[in-house]
């Protein structure tokens, strides 16, 4: 599909709610009940934090290998790093001990940072992609094009998401147990690009 068949946005609204159900639809039944015991399964689990994080990493990786035929993402298309990237402490924790990469001493304030890219986001892609949050693993697009994607287009409309529960409450559980729940963006940890900084 073109993306001029996808300009008018109730198109493209419906093509996500399709491939979105036909993805649902083939998703195998292992995992779908994976993601329903995740929870379960890592408050059993007798590794840290960062073990049970990868726990889930590796789940979300087997979805997104499930979910990659029915969506517009593919490797350099780079406009969800330029949306708000949420994560928790342990999230921010787990960058910086699996990627290298240090946190502010001083978190910036909280703010909008919708169409600043990701400071991890190096030539249209991911430079931290194996330790990225769960956020970014769990936003796809379902559209048969990027067209809505564009931040300067992103906020038009909804598009269908699927909601895997199972693994949210996981990951609220261990961050729950290891440091707290309080979100941040990506860039107020870990700093602001800096052309986007004010001078």
């Amino acid at each position: 599909m073109s993306i001029e068949e996808e300009v008018n946005i109730a198109t493209a609204q419906d093509n996500a709610r399709r491939s979105a159900a036909s993805m649902l639809a083939s998703l195998p039944a292992r995992l779908q009940k994976d993601e329903d015991r995740i929870a379960a399964q890592l408050q059993r689990h007798k590794g840290n934090a960062f073990a049970k994080i990868t726990v889930l990493h590796d789940l979300l990786n087997a979805f997104g290998a499930a979910m990659a035929p029915f969506t517009a993402c593919k490797a350099g298309c780079d406009a969800c790093c330029h949306y708000n990237v949420s994560l928790f402490p342990i999230e921010a924790r787990y960058i910086e001990h699996f990627a290298g990469h240090k946190q502010r001493g001083d978190p910036l304030p909280a703010q909008d940072f919708h169409g600043q890219p990701c400071p991890f986001l190096k030539e249209g892609r991911c430079g931290i992609y194996n330790a990225r949050p769960i956020s970014c693993r769990l936003h796809v697009a379902f559209t048969k094009t990027a067209y809505w994607c564009s931040p300067a287009r992103s906020s038009e409309g909804q598009f269908q998401q699927i909601d895997l529960t199972g693994i949210r409450e996981a990951l609220v559980d261990v961050a729950s147990a290891s440091g707290g729940v309080a979100h941040t963006d990506i860039r107020q940890v870990f700093g602001v690009p800096a052309r986007w900084t004010a001078t």
